[in-house]
């Protein structure tokens, strides 16, 4: 039994399409041609976003970025992370505030592979952090942050700092910029800051890092030669590593019965291997100021003040 199989439309179908067409036919003139501008303009809209995401997605290699203006992670403190006072030391603190930001300029297209791919890297240049407690063994806590606007070469990041019943317990401010890996000199890239979210909105829980101001305390000085665990894959100290030189010189009696209740840190200059740094250490009261020099240039340094262990 050949021949075609006749099909017959559904009765449903039928009934939509014609009330559609009863419905188009009681526009009127006017009401067809807005209906049509309103149409083109949507297709128009469409459009437009297709090449935005086609842009975005060729400046960031398949990564298209999730533009997520605030970044929160948790953490839980390990056995190598705290000091003798079984609390996480001052550059634990610098090193999760380091891994929060790093994954946040992931997620937004920024991170090291995308920039290394530009031969450029992320750098810090300026640290404030204020504590009113640090995190303890096996606690808990989350690290927030968030980029505010571009200031001029500067990145201005802020980070906040709460417990498991969501407490603030600290605070910080960096400043950020744009290393040339082959110059070794700040940058610009356009696309960095066309990849920022607009965070204008946000508070600040800082001011901008300031200019960290030497006390005028007794003097301590030391010589220090870079070692194989101060190095990071930029090929230079890393940032964390000034704040665990700083507790050494401030030495084991200090710090056993006291915590760094507020601190900053200027990052002047790289400290690469091989270099011979002179540092020198002064204490006035609680007050002190930590900075490291090769012959008179000034390559960083480090300023707080100390509070008495609850």
């Amino acid at each position: 039994m050949g021949g075609s199989v006749a099909t017959c439309p559904s009765p449903q179908r039928t009934a939509l399409s014609g009330a559609a067409r009863f419905f188009y036919a009681d526009f009127s003139p006017l009401m067809r041609k807005a209906l049509a501008i309103f149409l083109l303009m949507a297709y128009n809209i469409l459009a437009a976003f297709s090449i935005l995401v086609a842009f975005i997605n060729k400046m960031t290699k398949g990564r298209i970025p999730i533009m997520l203006k605030i970044y929160k992670e948790d953490f839980t403190v390990r056995s190598y992370q705290t000091d003798l006072n079984a609390r996480m030391k001052p550059s634990a603190i610098l090193e999760v505030m380091q891994e929060a930001a790093g994954q946040h300029s992931e997620r937004l297209g920024l991170g090291r592979s995308a920039l290394l791919a530009k031969n450029t890297a992320w750098v810090l240049t300026r640290v404030e952090v204020d504590m009113d407690r640090y995190p303890a063994f096996e606690e808990t806590f989350s690290v927030e942050t968030f980029p505010m606007p571009v200031r001029r070469c500067f990145f201005p990041r802020y980070f906040i700092f709460r417990d498991s019943n969501d407490i603030e317990i600290g605070r910080a401010a960096t400043l950020w910029v744009l290393l040339d890996l082959g110059t070794r000199s700040m940058t610009k890239l356009d696309v960095v800051k066309a990849l920022m979210p607009d965070n204008s909105d946000l508070l600040a829980p800082l001011g901008l890092p300031a200019a960290v101001t030497e006390v005028s305390g007794t003097l301590q000085t030391e010589m220090r030669q870079p070692r194989y665990t101060d190095l990071d894959f930029n090929g230079h100290v890393n940032n964390t590593r000034y704040l665990d030189w700083c507790c050494d010189a401030l030495g084991i009696d200090t710090m056993r019965g006291a915590y760094l209740k507020h601190f900053a840190v200027n990052f002047d200059a790289e400290v690469m291997p091989m270099q011979q740094i002179r540092t020198e250490l002064r204490r006035l009261g609680d007050d002190f100021s930590y900075c490291g020099f090769e012959g008179d240039k000034r390559h960083f340094d480090v300023g707080g003040l100390l509070a008495r262990q609850n």
